[in-house]
C-alpha cells in the first residue's frame, strides 16, 4: 500500500472517467465507484447498461482493484437524483473509510457537475461521517475541448501510458473520435511537460491533512 495515500476511493460519474483521469491511482489498493451506467433510454444508438457494465468488469479484471461498485444511475439525469447521489457517496465513504478520495473536475458535463457537488457535500467535516484526510480532484480531459474554466493542477503523477491506453480500449463503446487514444496520449505528454515527466496525469489537491 502507498503510505502517502493509503486506501483510495475513486468516484467516477461514468464507466470510463476513472480511466481517463485517475488511472495512475487504480491498483489493488483502490476502490472504484461508478455512479451512472444507464444511457440506453436516452440515446437509441448508445450501448445498453449491460454493455457498459460488461466493459467495466473487463477493467476490473485488468486492474484488479480492492473493490468495485457500479450504480444504475441514468446518464445525463443525475441532477434529478442529486440527494440520492450524495447519500450514496456518504455511505461508501463510511463503509470503506478511505484515506484518500478522488473526485471529478466538474467541467461542462452535467453529470460531472452533479457528482462533484455531491462529493463536496459528502466529504464535509461531520461528526457522524468518516473524515477523509486527502481529497484530490482529477482531470477528465473533455473539459479542454470546451469552456473557459480549466483545472489548476498542483499535483502530478507519472502514468504508464501503454497500460492506460489498453484499459481505455477495453471501454470499446466509449472510444470516440474527439477523445481518441492518440488524443489521450498527447494530453498525457502535455501534462508530462509541466512536471518533467514523459507521461503524466494532473490533479488538484482540495484537502491534505498529514498524519
Amino acid at each position: 500500500m502507498d503510505e502517502t495515500f493509503g486506501k483510495v476511493l475513486v468516484i467516477s460519474p461514468h464507466a470510463d472517467d476513472e480511466v481517463f483521469g485517475a488511472f495512475s491511482f487504480l491498483d489493488k489498493n483502490s476502490i472504484i465507484s461508478i455512479i451512472a451506467t444507464d444511457e440506453s433510454e436516452l440515446f437509441v444508438d448508445r450501448p445498453t447498461e449491460d454493455k457498459r457494465l460488461e466493459e467495466s468488469i473487463k477493467i476490473v479484471d485488468f486492474i484488479k482493484p480492492k473493490d468495485y461498485r457500479s450504480g444504475s444511475g441514468k446518464v445525463n439525469e443525475l441532477y434529478k437524483i442529486k440527494h440520492d447521489v450524495i447519500f450514496g457517496i456518504e455511505s461508501e465513504i463510511n463503509k470503506y473509510k478511505p484515506d484518500t478520495v478522488l473526485i471529478p473536475f466538474p467541467s461542462y458535463n452535467q453529470d460531472h457537475k452533479t457528482v462533484y457537488e455531491a462529493c463536496i457535500v459528502a466529504l464535509r467535516q461531520h461528526d457522524k461521517n468518516h473524515f477523509v484526510k486527502k481529497v484530490l480532484m482529477y482531470d477528465v480531459y473533455d473539459y479542454t475541448k470546451w469552456g473557459e474554466k480549466q483545472m489548476d493542477m498542483n499535483y502530478f503523477r507519472e502514468v504508464d501510458i501503454k497500460k492506460k491506453l489498453k484499459a481505455y480500449s477495453l471501454y470499446r463503446s466509449q472510444v470516440r473520435s474527439y477523445r481518441s487514444p492518440k488524443d489521450l496520449k498527447r494530453w498525457a505528454e502535455e501534462i508530462g511537460r509541466r512536471c518533467n515527466l514523459k507521461y503524466a496525469e494532473g490533479y488538484k489537491i482540495l484537502r491534505w491533512v498529514d498524519g
